[in-house]
């Protein structure tokens, strides 16, 4: 500082004194940083009486340190990270991106932060936090489709799902507590079911829900979007209130990278619901090295499939979700600041983000009714069959037609005046045909419902039969016709549920 060479005694340590204030803060903190100044300047004023501290001569000093300040440039430990907040999880001291940060020190904190694609407010998510820190028990629900019934990970190794790591995750960050766990999982299936479904395959006592939609689900259009909506509607709207998280997977195995998650994030957004992805993360390392494929790929074979995520994908997808929730568990020694234009919250937007604005108009209530071949809860069982039969094919069950003729029906109930929908599969390779089904005996205003589609993908779709349905018990007929799309001729039809909404 030789520019302070000819200053009074006391303005050069009271420069001193600031400018160790600016230093010290950078590793000691404020609080302490500033007893250090004051306790420098104080000693300074006591040995060196030959220029008094005056309010005059402070303001002089205060320019001199400010001058010094911005001039002296710094060095790397004075950029060091900033000490974000500490916590204990599991009986271990942790900071993210910390020493103690083992997630971090494997993926760097660009990556983690990339893989954090909405964040959110995460009101319902704290909650339930710290509702297990009380001790009282938490349940998780997922829905998803093959990836989240394990479909890659090899017999014996169950325990590498990326959900039953996350749920161990839970038992151990919350130790006081019993931590349940609900699999509404259905494979072949997206939020075009689970939006109808939900609550015949997962507990509606859940507390925290991953939604596993992305891959199921198709970017062709907007459908994917509204579909979620409904399916967050009902899944925020459940007894408990749950927090919502959508785990995103990533498959590049079809026509394009981008899929059905890319429409989901917007609707996250608007419903307040975190989106954990997979891919930015997993797709740089593919497209640096595409040999790369079979480290996080099922490998059944030689073959990659690289639709399903095998050890080293969901171990990675794990991981993504657990950092998150240890920022999240750590966050919770204080409440985010609010400030003077703080919006609202709301515990449900008060209209449909696919809807025009008007605030005083809110949608109805959705209350979906679904019977289904592979629930556990509501099981789909017919009234009478000809030529259909409950038959298992790569695992899932569903009621199966093979020529035209073949009839099946059922019993239908509509709790409230709605819709009632045929789920069933669609494909390009299982020989699908068409079918007809009506209520009440109505035969002539009965609809068509598809089978074969000129599509990668064979995974579930539902087909609305008919509408404006009266409350009450109704009788739905459903029967193989001719001719058929298919072409090498097949007419088979495979049904997964029947709902009313």
């Amino acid at each position: 500082m030789s520019f302070l060479a000819g200053a009074p005694a006391t303005w050069r340590a009271t420069v001193v004194a600031v400018v160790s204030v600016a230093t010290f803060r950078r590793s000691l903190g404020t609080r302490t940083a500033l007893l250090v100044g004051l306790a420098f300047l104080m000693v300074s004023a006591a040995l060196l009486p030959s220029s008094p501290l005056t309010i005059e001569n402070a303001r002089h000093a205060v320019h001199y340190a400010h001058s010094a300040i911005h001039t002296t440039p710094l060095n790397g430990s004075e950029l060091s990270r900033p000490r974000r907040d500490t916590c204990m999880i599991a009986g271990k001291e942790w900071e993210e991106c910390g020493e103690g940060d083992v997630l971090c020190a494997k993926y760097g904190e660009n990556a983690l932060r990339a893989s954090r694609t909405y964040t959110g407010p995460e009101v319902r998510l704290r909650a339930v936090m710290r509702k297990a820190l009380k001790g009282e028990p938490i349940k998780l629900g997922v829905l998803g489709g093959s990836v989240s019934i394990g479909h890659g990970i090899p017999h014996g190794q169950e325990f590498h799902i990326y959900h039953q790591q996350i749920w161990k995750w839970f038992q151990g960050a919350f130790p006081q507590t019993e931590v349940s766990f609900s699999n509404g999982a259905v494979a072949g299936q997206g939020s075009d079911f689970h939006k109808l479904c939900f609550h015949a395959h997962m507990d509606e006592d859940v507390d925290l829900i991953l939604i596993d939609a992305a891959i199921n689900d198709f970017r062709k259009d907007q459908k994917a979007a509204l579909d979620m909506e409904w399916l967050m509607r009902g899944l925020l709207d459940l007894p408990k209130k749950p927090a919502v998280v959508h785990v995103q997977t990533l498959a590049v195995m079809f026509e394009m990278i981008s899929l059905g998650g890319d429409l989901h994030t917007p609707i996250a957004e608007y419903y307040g619901a975190p989106v954990i992805s997979l891919r930015p993360v997993l797709l740089p390392i593919l497209l640096n090295d595409p040999s790369k494929l079979m480290d996080y790929y099922f490998t059944p074979g030689d073959i990659v499939d690289t639709r399903h995520i095998g050890i080293g994908g969901h171990d990675m997808l794990a991981d993504l979700v657990i950092s998150y929730f240890q920022s999240v568990y750590c966050s919770l020694s204080h409440e985010p600041k609010r400030g003077y234009l703080t919006p609202p919250e709301t515990d449900m937007p008060p209209q449909l983000v696919f809807s025009r604005f008007n605030a005083t108009n809110p949608p109805p209530t959705y209350a979906p009714m679904c019977n289904s071949t592979q629930s556990t809860l509501r099981l789909l069982s017919p009234t009478s069959t000809s030529g259909f039969a409950l038959e298992t094919f790569n695992g899932k069950s569903y009621w199966t037609g093979y020529k035209p003729g073949d009839r099946i029906e059922f019993d239908v109930e509509v709790r409230a005046k709605g819709t009632v929908t045929l789920d069933h599969v669609q494909s390009k390779t299982y020989g699908l045909g068409i079918i007809r089904c009506w209520l009440d005996g109505d035969e002539a205003s009965g609809a068509y419902a598809t089978g074969w589609w000129d599509d990668p993908r064979s995974v579930g779709q539902s087909k609305d039969i008919a509408s404006n349905v009266a409350p009450g018990w109704h009788p739905m007929t459903c029967q193989i016709q001719t001719p058929t799309h298919d072409p090498d001729g097949g007419t088979k039809f495979m049904i997964a549920a029947v709902i009313s909404a």
